[in-house]
């Protein structure tokens, strides 16, 4: 979506000093070539340069391989003599291999992207070329050949975010040894698992210590694997990282870590770990100007003949972007070099707060579709991009690693983080970030005067919080090495201005923003998530003033995050229903440089959940479940391991015993769960998380053909209304696996069952709500277990969604309105009396306003909401759905109407409760279907849909709206809907009742990064509603008495009949006695059941419903 973001993120600055000292940094005695370039004569043909280097680990594994030699290599068997192999000794293949610089160099792709967290080794069978010219495999470090190491996922099974069973230090940069500790030195651990954030806290379990014991001043970050500490050890914050910001080199200091704990709970107190250092002295040190080189898209690369400083950032959601080019001028100061004579790495640093801009660019889905900001209806655009360095970055230039020729070329690396942000709020809230550990590799030369480094790294950002991105950077900087230029180099000029952070959107949101509701979609479980124009300093203390009700939230009771521009805070046990809260920032939430955020005071309500006596209280739903279908269902074993030729399913959703034996309901297949992803739930409530436990009340288990259970160990994570669960071993493809939700039934809301029980229960004391079908009244249920099957990870994004606003916001399927109203919404009416659905509301129809009686025989006025002979009800029509949906983006695609570019999206088929409806007829009165439950059916599976989701697609609107539309099929079962007989013979036609959908609907993005979905149907689907007699139970066989009659008659009408005399078959004395002996006394056979039509339909775009994607930024209540 931003091409200039991932340049900006790799923008460094090397060093250089005077022109003899820089040569001789480079490599003793150099040759000056006819271009002004100084050459080495070399010995040998060799390796000179590799990317990944040898030794280096974190490598993103969509990297290719990069090799530089000293001479040109011509030689058609490469993709056959390179042989890479990962750590088990299995070969990858390698696709292409091509030359480039005239054959200085090669650029070779495996046919796939490499495993995360796994071990590699770069070979030559035999030797590259021939002859004089002919290389060996190459080394510089360990066993022969090139070895590298990737990184491991970010999030997911712990098996894919650690590179080691035990949780440890896989990296400290500086070491103590390879790379020495200096006076400007920042600290980089990078950890082999993920590391629990409560578990670092400076002055505390990290610290930093001088001489005399006393704590030296250092920010800390920390972020998945990497945990930076970065000294500041002048005054003013403004000043870190300058000339005078610098440890005393000669005194002794101590690094300690003291129980700092892995995220997934191995049992352990965590690590110890300590070092004892010695910084060396860098002074006097040389400020120069790095110029990031702006190569007018036709510059390339010697390294990879990529496009110098370029970048094409290839992602899902953003699909491959056009090509962005980055430029500027940054200072570095590099040590002074007569201190590391030989072959000592000379270290530089890069000071914090300096910063990068680049230009605006176009925001567009996956390439194809572009977005329109929502307050001006323009094409959306990011406005300046900006990158700036959130520590000291360090780097290293070092004699080469691939030869003991003095006349080599040095190579260099540099380590940062960054974060990134941009001007525009919706793209600055949608990619705001921080990227730890970058990390440059690359060749140093001197050419005309002029220090020119040629480098690579690839960088991945993360992009809406759910898809990663990346890009191969070729990046090419140069300094003058004219030592004159300090003189005259101002080092302030290129670090932002020290302006105080200023807030540009935040969730719920202003008052003012759009849409006007916002501020209703705010969940007891979701955080308070607060956007800036910079990036914020991390530190201890109170950031924000949290009152609720007026009442100030003690510190403990308020947690807080930072990422990039983005303070993300978390009220522990959840925002209270209908509470009000005022959000205060203090002065210690800080920009880099120590000036305090603008004080801004933010006001908010939350939703009414509760409500005196007057609300009718229910359990808490599971209404998504991922993978599989959110009912309780008929599956066993058998069919989870069925006899060839059949297919494995999951049985059918347990329904009502009153549904007719005809009823067939659809089965639901054995769902896949890719390697890489946690089990997710969402709840219609908010839930008790102390009630939701691993092995207890939530199990794990992998299941064998033969029965054989075992449980499945991993991290369950926690918030108010949703959980989820990360495995430690990646789900195994092919192996089937179950989940189980446990429940239990309650007798009544006062019930003690949750006490008694190791069962999920709501905040309010109620089990969890698991077969709905059957009693949509009755409190918890059965067990929910849900098999699945392990399969190959995916390269499509997960997302899941919710529905907001609602008017049923304690989702208990009834609008409770009294004195106040509960759920104050309306439905819209128009200038012309039109009715209009509000948000996650459908408006029901009587068509005609009539329904018919006795087998369509005799019309009564009907109305939805209200009596038909009265004055009508507009704001009684609609019905409200508690929902939640989860989807999945796949990519591009063509949409076949139009032939234009879209995107393909998958929708997992969910289970949804709405409130009921009443529909009034004269004599007979109220109507009510009781809570409406509401199934999205699967579709025929297809090669490329094997699961049979629901298919949509994103595509560009008449308007340049991007819309999102789709046809689904849901199934209308309404259980509880109330017969005047009870059900003896009465009956009614709403189980499995299919409803056909065609929804359209624009997609909008909010100022703070969340997505919108709009759907409205296009077409008009009919219910109707049949409650049928069974004439022959009723009244026995043809012939009986009109005094029987009226005993049938009586169960619609009630006592308005009692009056009436009796008379014989046939008699006509009574018009509506008439019309019942005419049907009755008709011999034949469909004259056994007579019916009650109500015809129903939603009339088009009388539904209306919107979704929400989840906040950009992730703050469970529990991590572990």
């Amino acid at each position: 979506m931003k091409k200039s973001l991932i340049i900006a993120c790799t923008s460094l600055a090397l060093a250089a000093c005077g022109d003899k000292d820089t040569q001789t940094l480079l490599g003793g005695t150099m040759v000056e070539g006819p271009d002004g370039t100084f050459l080495a004569p070399f010995l040998s043909a060799s390796v000179e340069y590799s990317y990944p280097a040898d030794g280096q680990i974190n490598v993103p594994p969509v990297t290719d391989l990069v090799l530089r030699f000293t001479t040109p290599v011509d030689d058609p068997l490469l993709v056959e003599k390179l042989v890479l192999v990962d750590g088990d000794g299995n070969n990858v293949a390698i696709r292409s291999v091509r030359s480039v610089d005239g054959g200085r160099g090669i650029v070779a792709t495996p046919t796939q992207e490499l495993s995360p967290g796994a071990d590699y080794s770069l070979t030559f069978d035999g030797v590259l070329g021939s002859g004089t010219n002919a290389i060996a495999t190459p080394n510089a470090t360990g066993p022969e050949g090139i070895q590298f190491s990737t990184r491991p996922e970010a999030t997911g099974p712990l098996s894919l975010t650690s590179v080691d069973d035990d949780f440890g230090i896989l990296e400290l940069l500086p070491d103590g040894s390879n790379f020495e500790v200096m006076d400007f030195s920042t600290f980089r651990f990078l950890f082999t698992q993920p590391v629990d954030p409560e578990s670092v806290e400076y002055g505390v379990n990290v610290r930093l210590l001088d001489a005399n014991n006393n704590l030296v001043p250092a920010d800390v970050i920390l972020k998945h694997q990497s945990l930076t500490i970065d000294p500041c050890t002048v005054a003013l914050v403004a000043e870190c990282g300058s000339e005078s910001d610098r440890l005393i080199a000669g005194e002794a200091y101590r690094l300690e870590l003291t129980g700092v704990r892995p995220l997934n709970d191995d049992g352990t107190t965590g690590i110890n770990y300590s070092l004892d250092f010695v910084p060396r002295d860098t002074t006097p040190t040389s400020i120069l100007i790095q110029d990031i080189v702006d190569s007018e898209n036709s510059e390339i690369s010697p390294l990879n003949e990529g496009l110098v400083n370029g970048v094409v950032l290839n992602s899902v959601l953003q699909g491959v972007t056009d090509l962005s080019q980055q430029t500027g001028t940054l200072n570095a100061e590099l040590a002074y070099a007569v201190n590391f004579p030989g072959n000592q790495p000379v270290p530089l640093r890069i000071a914090r707060g300096s910063t990068l801009m680049s230009s605006s660019l176009d925001v567009k889905i996956n390439g194809n579709v572009p977005l329109l900001d929502a307050e001006t209806g323009l094409p959306q655009e990011t406005g300046s991009v900006i990158v700036t360095f959130i520590s000291d970055a360090n780097g290293y230039l070092y004699p080469n690693p691939y030869t003991d020729d003095p006349e080599a070329q040095r190579h260099i690396r540099l380590f940062m983080d960054v974060s990134m942000n941009t001007a525009a709020a919706q793209p600055n809230a949608s990619l705001s970030q921080d990227l730890m550990r970058v990390e440059l590799v690359g060749l140093a030369q001197v050419r005309n005067g002029l220090l020119e480094i040629n480098s690579i790294g690839i960088v991945e950002p993360n992009i809406l919080g759910q898809d990663v991105g990346n890009a191969t950077i070729a990046f090419k900087l140069l300094a003058e090495t004219n030592d004159q230029i300090e003189r005259l180099f101002d080092q302030e000029q290129n670090q932002a201005p020290n302006t105080p952070p200023r807030l540009v959107s935040w969730v719920p949101g202003f008052e003012t923003a759009i849409p006007a509701t916002r501020q209703s979609m705010q969940r007891p479980g979701d955080p308070i998530i607060l956007n800036f124009d910079q990036p914020l300093r991390r530190q201890a203390g109170e950031l924000v003033v949290i009152e609720e009700n007026g009442v100030r939230l003690s510190a403990e009771n308020v947690t807080s995050d930072i990422d990039g521009t983005v303070l993300t805070v978390q009220v522990r046990g959840g925002l209270k229903p209908a509470a009000e809260y005022v959000v205060t920032t203090t002065s210690r939430l800080q920009n880099l440089e120590g000036s305090p955020a603008l004080a801004d005071t933010l006001t908010f309500s939350m939703p009414a959940t509760q409500q005196t006596d007057q609300e009718i209280k229910v359990s808490p739903l599971a209404l998504t479940t991922y993978p599989g279908f959110p009912c309780v269902s008929t599956a066993t074993l058998s069919d989870i391991f069925p006899l060839p030729p059949e297919q494995p399913n999951h049985g059918q959703c347990v329904v009502s015993e009153n549904t007719p034996a005809e009823v067939e309901n659809q089965t639901l297949p054995l769902t896949t769960m890719p390697a890489d992803r946690p089990i997710a739930v969402i709840f219609s409530q908010v839930m008790d998380i102390d009630s939701i436990n691993l092995n207890t009340s939530f199990k794990v288990e992998r299941v064998n053909e033969d029965g054989e259970i075992t449980p499945v160990s991993g991290r369950l994570e926690k918030a108010r209304q949703r959980i989820r669960f990360f495995p430690e071993n990646a789900w195994e493809e092919g192996q089937v696996y179950r989940y189980t939700m446990a429940s239990a039934h309650a007798d009544s809301v006062n019930d003690t069952v949750c006490d008694e029980l190791d069962i999920i229960c709501s905040d309010a004391g109620l089990p969890l709500q698991t077969d709905l079908l059957v009693d949509s009244e009755d409190f918890g249920g059965p067990d929910m277990v849900i098999y699945f099957r392990g399969s190959a990870p995916q390269e499509s994004i997960f997302t899941p969604l919710r529905n907001y606003p609602v008017r049923d916001a304690n989702a208990n399927y009834v609008v409770d309105c009294g004195e106040p109203c509960l759920e104050p919404s309306t439905s819209p009416i128009t200038a012309s009396g039109d009715v209009l659905p509000s948000e996650n509301a459908a408006i029901l129809t009587v068509v005609n306003g009539e329904a018919t009686l006795l087998n369509e025989t005799l019309s009564l006025p009907a109305r939805n909401g209200c009596d038909p002979l009265g004055d009508d009800c507009p704001d009684n029509k609609a019905v409200f759905q508690t929902l939640a949906l989860n989807t999945e983006v796949i990519g591009p695609t063509v949409d076949p109407e139009t032939g234009q570019q879209a995107v393909k999206v998958h929708l997992y088929p969910m289970l949804l409760a709405t409130t009921p409806t009443s529909v009034f007829l004269p004599v007979l009165g109220e109507q009510t279907t009781g809570t409406q439950i509401l199934r999205m059916r699967y579709t025929t599976p297809t090669e490329d849909n094997p699961m049979g989701l629901v298919p949509g697609m994103i595509v560009t609107g008449d308007n340049g709206q991007p819309i999102f539309k789709t046809e689904v099929t849901l199934a209308l079962d309404s259980p509880n809907l109330a017969l005047p007989d009870g059900g003896e013979i009465l009956s009614h036609n709403l189980y499995n009742y299919p409803l056909p959908l065609t929804l359209v609907g624009d997609i909008t993005f909010f100022d703070d990064g969340r997505m919108q979905i709009e759907q409205r149907n296009q077409n008009v689907p009919p219910i109707n509603v049949l409650v049928n007699i069974d004439l022959e139970s009723a009244l026995g066989e043809v012939g009986s008495t009109v005094g029987d009659l009226v005993n049938a008659i009586t169960i619609f009408t009630g006592d308005l009949t009692e009056s009436l005399d009796p008379v014989t078959c046939g008699a006509t004395d009574v018009p509506l006695l008439g019309i019942l002996a005419d049907v009755l006394c008709t011999e034949n056979e469909s004259d056994e059941v007579a019916s009650l039509l109500i015809p129903l339909e939603i009339q088009e775009e009388d539904l209306y419903l919107n979704f929400i994607s989840l906040p950009i930024k992730e703050a469970p209540e529990v991590r572990r």
